[in-house]
């Protein structure tokens, strides 16, 4: 009966390694939001003033939840985008870069050449 809960307890998906693995992925997409949303959206305040006597009591909740909720959307915009587009194998992604990126990056570098010889004074 030992050897039986061992190997219950070893295929469990309840160990620590593997909620580890599996939330690690939500993690991160919680933290690109979040740092997303401090470098692109901080500056852009959603709510208008509050009058006086609300002030001390939504000081510190109304910032927190539109920070909260501008992550939330970033992170819902990102699954989105990650589960609408079909996933490439690498030998596409290499494809892509030798064949379009790498000529594209080469004749944008040149094309800048070009501009600042011509139109700088």
């Amino acid at each position: 009966m030992r050897a039986f809960s061992a190997d219950v307890l070893r295929k469990s998906a309840l160990l620590p390694s593997r909620l580890v693995r599996m939330n690690s992925e939500l993690l991160l997409l919680g933290l690109l939001a979040a740092f997303a949303t401090l470098a692109l959206l901080l500056h852009w305040p959603l709510r208008s003033r509050l009058p006086s006597i609300y002030e001390l009591v939504f000081q510190y909740l109304v910032p927190f939840l539109t920070f909260f909720s501008k992550a939330m959307v970033i992170a819902f915009v990102i699954l989105l985008w990650r589960w609408t587009l079909p996933r490439l194998r690498v030998d596409q992604l290499m494809s892509v870069c030798w064949k379009y990126m790498i000529p594209l990056g080469f004749v944008c570098l040149v094309g800048q050449g070009f501009w600042l010889c011509l139109f700088n004074p």
